[in-house]
């Protein structure tokens, strides 16, 4: 079926022997089928694309009004031969069109500078908004208001401008079930938001996390991790402020102690738990060889 046109295409019985192998000729189903029952109108046969093919199509966009695109208050049109014939003219022309209508770069502006604040604060940032994020969302579905995330969001100094709360609510803004609106929502879905700064681990900073997994494990009864084993095996020397110096190795124990919700009675750690901790600091570190350096480091690996 041709997607475009909905027409089913068939082909014909005669088998055409070229350099590529053997070919038939296609036809759509609406046009006439060499060899088929009957006449049902129009030909449909598909065209080679070639350079007389190329002449036709440059000669009908001579014909059409050009893009049009504002930018800087000004008004053009874009050149529609040179939209046929030059790939950088026609993608620079594409994304100035795409700007206008709010879909572009410029539509993400906003994250381009909210997301490398909460990097550049610390590798815990990330995850503490996460966690108050979560605790302000009594349903449990990733969606809190508006006012409250901007509120959240000022936490960690960031203050947005009207404009960068217009582009966060076109971004995330939401209904209760979660689906995206383009109306007029004082909901935001703050699991989307986070989602956005990065993809999950990739392997190779998974593996290594495995790695510090398999050695609680080993060292706990009947491979049950818990509580006292992070106490006991965390190294705070690998933690980046007391690297240089803002915090001492007590403080950096305590900094990391409190990152996990102890919700078993026996204050069990599990292997999602442990997970999705590493996930939200790999959010916060871009170069793949600093997190494994800070993961071996923590736990002697």
């Amino acid at each position: 079926e041709n997607v475009v046109t909905g027409c089913e295409l068939q082909s014909n019985s005669q088998v055409v022997m070229t350099s590529y192998g053997n070919e038939y000729k296609v036809f759509g189903a609406t046009g006439h089928v060499p060899g088929g029952q009957a006449d049902r109108g129009k030909t449909n046969q598909w065209a080679f694309v070639d350079e007389h093919w190329s002449e036709r199509m440059i000669d009908a966009a001579k014909e059409k009004d050009g893009l049009e695109i504002s930018k800087g208050g000004a008004v053009y049109k874009a050149d529609p031969v040179a939209m046929l014939t030059d790939p950088m003219y026609r993608a620079e022309a594409q994304l100035a069109h795409l700007d206008v209508h709010g879909a572009g770069e410029d539509r993400y502006a906003v994250l381009s500078r909210i997301y490398p604040i909460l990097r550049s604060r610390d590798m815990h940032t990330i995850r503490r908004l996460r966690r108050m994020c979560a605790a302000s969302d009594e349903k449990g579905t990733g969606i809190i208001s508006t006012h409250i995330f901007h509120g959240l969001l000022s936490w960690v100094c960031i203050r947005l401008t009207r404009e960068e709360s217009q582009q966060l609510q076109a971004l995330f803004g939401c209904d209760e079930a979660g689906n995206p609106t383009d109306q007029s929502s004082d909901l935001i879905n703050y699991h989307r938001f986070i989602r956005l700064m990065g993809a999950n681990m990739s392997n190779f900073r998974l593996e290594v996390v495995k790695d510090a997994w398999r050695k609680l494990e080993d060292s706990a009864i009947a491979a049950m991790v818990d509580i006292t084993h992070l106490q006991r095996y965390f190294c705070p020397e690998a933690f980046p402020k007391a690297k240089d110096g803002s915090m001492s190795r007590d403080e950096a124990r305590e900094e990391f102690l409190r990152q996990w919700e102890l919700d078993h009675p026996e204050g069990r750690i599990t292997w999602e738990a442990f997970k999705a901790y590493y996930e939200d600091v790999s959010l916060a570190m871009e170069d793949d060889e600093l997190f494994v350096e800070l993961v071996r480091k923590s736990w002697k690996l």
